[in-house]
């Protein structure tokens, strides 16, 4: 049974303001998980944005009760669970996305849209300089088959650039071009994958 408050029960009142620096420009998006299983007698999820940035919802592990208010050019949104109760944890119990109720939201409508965002940031860079062009050259010279040489490429690139995970900054989004790449002998998964864009 839910915990009835009584004449001098202590109420925990937690409150979170997420501000977020655009990644991609104009868009955000974000998560909000409306309890983690101890007993919560309401969790609401405010998003204020502006009226004409569309907003894109979905909800997991629960309908929460939804209130929009538009006034100056801004809407602001509200999502509401009551009365969550406890959930004892049992051997084998799925994970918390798959049991706990949580909303995900965000201005970008498709993966695509994200895709063409990300394809700009990747294809300005994908060329190599003079060194590291030599080595791939050196290492295909004798091949004319392109898949031959494809396979030969991606050899060197898995043989000759450690992953390492450098997201800090913009890193977290914008790979590191080529040849910086290249000199490092190291870079995380976008850093390898467009170095290996340009090599190929």
């Amino acid at each position: 049974e839910f915990p009835q408050p009584g004449p001098g029960a202590i109420l925990y009142y937690g409150y979170v303001l997420e501000t977020q620096k655009e990644i991609m420009p104009g868009h955000f998006a974000g998560v909000w998980w409306y309890w983690d299983g101890t007993p919560v007698l309401e969790s609401v999820l405010i998003v204020d944005r502006p009226a004409e940035r569309k907003l894109f919802v979905r909800h997991y592990n629960g309908t929460p009760e939804q209130r929009a208010v538009t006034a100056n050019g801004r809407v602001r949104e509200e999502w509401r669970l009551r009365r969550l109760e406890k959930v004892e944890e049992e051997a084998l119990m799925p994970p918390g996305d798959k049991t706990f109720p949580h909303t995900e939201y965000s201005t970008v409508a498709s993966w695509e849209e994200i895709g063409k965002w990300f394809a700009g940031l990747c294809y300005p860079m994908a060329t190599l300089g003079a060194d590291a062009a030599k080595e791939i050259l050196d290492r295909t010279r004798d091949v004319s088959d392109p898949a031959e040489k494809a396979e030969r490429i991606w050899d060197w690139v898995t043989e000759n650039l450690r992953y390492v995970d450098t997201s800090l900054g913009e890193g977290t989004h914008k790979p590191t071009p080529p040849d910086e790449t290249f000199k490092r002998r190291h870079g995380e998964c976008k850093d390898q994958s467009v170095f290996l864009m340009a090599a190929l």
